[in-house]
């Protein structure tokens, strides 16, 4: 395909998120793949249709950017924006001093992000540090959508 996995970012229960580069520009994506012994699973595919579906109408500096959905070939994924490797829980888990001097920043964006998903008419369903990414910066970006709806 288009895409050339560069590395491994996260394992999930049921897909992976790989780096990779899209092979004519360049640019560099998250990509959300199903795991092997999930592509064939209905319900897991759908799941991801409608990540897609939600994600897709979102745009704010807040929320992850969603770019396409390629069903074609043996391993359905999403082409999501690169961004930070960590979430909120492995920040934690570095230990609260490590984000201290900026958990106001990283607060306000959360809310931010989800704010504006109410304001577009979708509830996340799904809040937990594990679907906050933090840069080291600070910048925030709600991700995980799969199970989301509209309201």
């Amino acid at each position: 395909g288009p895409y050339r996995l560069a590395r491994l970012i996260r394992m999930g229960s049921s897909c992976q998120v790989w780096e990779a580069i899209e092979s004519e520009t360049q640019d560099r994506y998250a990509l959300k793949v199903l795991r092997p012994d999930f592509r064939e699973d209905k319900m897991e595919v759908a799941f991801l249709k409608n990540e897609y579906e939600i994600a897709k109408t979102l745009n704010h500096p807040n929320v992850i950017r969603m770019y396409d959905l390629v069903l074609s070939g043996n391993a359905p994924f999403l082409v999501l924006e690169l961004f930070s490797e960590l979430n909120m829980k492995q920040c934690l888990r570095r230990g609260p001093d490590s984000i201290a001097y900026m958990l106001e920043k990283i607060i306000a964006q959360c809310t931010e992000g989800l704010f504006y998903m109410h304001s577009q008419g979708f509830v996340h369903c799904d809040i937990k540090p594990d679907n906050f990414l933090v840069s080291r910066e600070g910048d925030v970006k709600v991700i995980d959508f799969t199970i989301s709806q509209k309201i």
